[in-house]
């Protein structure tokens, strides 16, 4: 006879902690955060990289609190969770007989762990979730205008926004420009119970109709009348993509169209939104109160068939205005919106440390021999948004008055300079300039070459979705004094792994220097 605690326990290691190739582990990370938690797909797809995040069934959860001893409980509002297990056990929670939820509640209170509920699309689903919200001990929503609603109900101030986000392992930038198989697509359902959002596809959707639109269909399986497009539209239908596949489809058009069920919320739009933008594509959308708020003119708007005529002539045409719009989404949501950001945002009201919150300072090393040099190598730094960072400055010239430059450096407690002999190689002065630096983060500046204000932010942001030791430039701008022309070197060698970038564009991770040198 079969031991059915031993069943359950070698099926919860197969499908909680199995090693998935196309993640490279949930959380490298040497001491995690550990979570139970209830989340649909989409949503455990992008938090599992955060933590140790292990899913919570509706048979098994009281053995995983008891094994795993969680931190805390997140549960979303979700519409399944794992394997289908919570339908019908978390929405309209007073409609239904399952005190699963409450009795699950009840036990992590009963062991002091913390319990965290996360409405993801209110304002619409509301009243859907607000009774299963009651029971917990904070409460997070994607809509700002419903905390004041939550605190009145509930009664008490745990109550928080958290908008959706983008998971820079999943949603990243890496070789778009490789993949590209056509101009515009849009992926998403039909909502006949949202007639605003049927409207709105027509001035979105049909006028890509003539730049071969492609249709990644959300509910192509389902087959069920209401969530059915209309004729018109079939044959633009590819068909229907699990998460992870339509993830890679993301990069591979110029534009992306975008239409929302929400448009009035300051902060609840399409998850959709985040991920594009992270992956560098360009999106063309109806109007949203909340994409507005937090990304302005990154997108571009439609309010009618006229509109987006106009935006998808231009964005097609105009390639250089794609590249401009792609970075900066991809700045706008490495830097302010990615799950790490939401992780940290609810450990932070729960008052839990994350322990993985690292030191992402850098040093930048900048080496001369030239007596005139020094303004345009403090203006560099000066002029770089990244905020935690310290320049250090070799010179390597022996003529040069090094307490002039001391003397000239004194305010600035963040700037350090050195001389070594002239006989010094530029290598021997790079590695000396390393020794001294206190961040774990290397960025080697030449000294005579132009580095924009968000250029080390963007190396910065490079590392949280590449697996890279080194990143840098292989396409750069190059001024061309003879003709007074300004020229992309190696265009269009961007986002990509590559064995060569140029010398003057390296940002390194210091713990490298440990087994080799300059």
């Amino acid at each position: 006879m079969k031991n059915p605690y031993k069943t359950y326990l070698m099926e919860y290691v197969k499908n909680n902690f199995h090693k998935d190739p196309f993640d490279n582990n949930t959380c490298n990370h040497k001491t995690k955060i550990k979570v139970a938690c209830i989340l649909d797909k989409f949503s455990y797809e992008c938090f599992k990289h955060e933590g140790d995040f292990v899913q919570l069934g509706t048979d098994n959860w009281q053995i995983i609190i008891d094994r795993f001893e969680p931190d805390l409980l997140l549960v979303e509002s979700a519409w399944e969770g794992y394997e289908n297990q919570w339908a019908n056990k978390i929405a309209n929670l007073h409609l239904k007989k399952s005190n699963t939820l409450v009795s699950l509640i009840k036990y992590c209170n009963k062991k002091n762990i913390p319990t965290v509920f996360w409405a993801k699309e209110d304002p619409s689903d509301f009243q859907i979730f607000i009774e299963a919200a009651k029971h917990f001990d904070y409460v997070f929503t994607t809509d700002s205008d419903s905390i004041g609603k939550y605190k009145s109900i509930l009664n008490h101030d745990r109550v928080f926004l958290l908008p959706f986000a983008a998971q820079p392992k999943l949603h990243n930038p890496i070789d778009k420009n490789k993949l590209k198989v056509g101009d515009v697509a849009f992926a998403g359902g039909w909502y006949d119970k949202f007639p605003n959002r049927c409207a709105e596809m027509e001035n979105i959707l049909k006028p890509a109709f003539k730049y071969d639109l492609v249709i990644f269909d959300r509910f192509r399986d389902r087959n069920l009348k209401y969530f059915l497009f209309p004729k018109e539209y079939q044959p633009y239908i590819k068909g229907s993509l699990d998460y992870k596949d339509m993830v890679t489809e993301y990069k591979k058009y110029n534009v992306f169209l975008n239409v929302n069920s929400i448009n009035d919320s300051p902060t609840t739009f399409a998850r959709r939104v985040f991920e594009l933008l992270a992956c560098g594509t360009p999106i063309i959308s109806g109007y949203s109160k909340g994409i507005e708020n937090l990304f302005g003119d990154i997108v571009q708007f439609s309010k009618n068939k006229e509109d987006t005529e106009k935006l998808l002539d231009l964005l097609l045409k105009d390639k250089e205005l794609r590249d401009r719009l792609s970075i900066l989404g991809i700045r706008e949501i490495f830097t302010h919106h990615t799950y790490s950001h939401r992780f940290n945002t609810i450990l932070d009201k729960l008052g839990i440390e994350n322990p993985n919150i690292q030191n992402e300072g850098v040093s930048i090393i900048t080496c001369t021999k030239r007596p005139n040099s020094l303004k345009n190598i403090i203006s560099n730094y000066l002029s770089q948004t990244y905020p935690v960072k310290e320049l250090i400055i070799i010179i390597n010239k022996d003529s040069i008055d090094l307490e002039l430059w001391k003397e000239v450096l004194k305010k600035h407690k963040d700037i350090m300079v050195y001389k070594l002999s002239e006989k010094k190689s530029l290598g021997e002065c790079l590695n000396f300039a390393i020794e001294m630096s206190n961040h774990p983060y290397i960025s080697k500046f030449d000294d005579d070459d132009y580095y924009g204000p968000n250029y080390l932010l963007d190396m910065m942001n490079g590392f949280k979705y590449t697996e890279a030791d080194v990143i840098g430039k292989y396409s750069t701008y190059a001024y061309l004094e003879s003709s007074k022309s300004l020229v992309i070197r190696y265009p269009n060698v961007e986002h990509q792994y590559a064995t060569f970038v140029a010398g003057s564009t390296l940002t390194i991770r210091k713990d490298i220097f440990n087994d080799m040198e300059f």
